[in-house]
């Protein structure tokens, strides 16, 4: 399975002071260890893989889960502060070209990922438009601390926004991890959430998609809920849906 987003600039809030990491205006980079199976970034044009340019914006940088996209063990991490705010941030595969230009950058070698993962997250503000490319980062960061913070954004007092983009990734970096949480997503109080959560369980490969669909469609209260579990179950492939439905 393949998935391709875009992956936007970012405006961040003020920067965290943690150890290791940027706090003064300027451009820094620092890489940190990949999740496995998680999507890493790189820059694409016409399909082929280019140089990510950090003084341009528009840097056409896609995530694609594919076995056959080598893009790194470790996550490259591009960051720019300015007046004490991050105001980029540039995510990719460590394998992945990216040039600075006659930009000055920092480097700060290799981070420990759950140091990068709390910096990342202080940058989160409830309901703003960058959460959800503070998610995309996170979740190809290793270890638990990014997951965590994922799993925290899925509070039923966070945004309905903010939300959906962490049930997305983590359904995209750590299914099984997440299996409780996807579940119980496809049972939340939000109809909206509910119709996304079936979304992001069929786009697993977990065993229990299939009968947690189902289960859905043919229960849920609200009929464009159960209409989109039909709809992303029938989009699965699986034999057995043509009897469900």
């Amino acid at each position: 399975m393949k998935v391709i987003l875009t992956w936007a600039a970012l405006v961040f809030g003020p920067a965290a002071s943690l150890a290791g990491l940027p706090t003064e205006d300027g451009w820094y980079r620092w890489t940190v260890d990949r999740l496995p199976e998680a999507a890493t970034g790189c820059c694409y044009a016409n399909d082929h893989i280019t140089d990510c340019q950090l003084d341009r914006r528009g840097r056409g940088i896609s995530y694609i889960h594919d076995q056959d996209a080598d893009h790194g063990q470790r996550v490259l991490l591009h960051a720019h502060l300015q007046q004490g705010r991050l105001t980029e941030l540039l995510a990719v595969g460590d394998q992945c070209p990216v040039a600075a230009g006659s930009l000055p950058v920092r480097d700060l070698g290799q981070l420990a990922a759950d140091d990068s993962a709390d910096w990342l997250a202080s940058q989160l503000q409830s309901g703003a438009r960058i959460n959800g490319d503070i998610h995309a980062a996170l979740a190809s960061h290793a270890g638990a601390r990014a997951g965590a913070i994922l799993t925290q954004a899925l509070a039923p007092e966070q945004s309905l926004k903010d939300r959906k983009s962490a049930l997305f990734w983590l359904g995209q970096s750590r299914p099984q991890a997440s299996q409780r949480q996807l579940l119980a997503a496809l049972r939340d109080d939000s109809a909206k959430f509910r119709e996304h959560a079936s979304f992001v369980i069929s786009q697993t490969e977990l065993p229990v998609a299939f009968d947690a669909l189902v289960e859905q469609g043919r229960s849920d209260p609200a009929a464009k809920v159960r209409s989109q579990a039909w709809f992303w179950l029938a989009q699965q492939g699986d034999a057995r849906a043509e009897a469900a439905l």
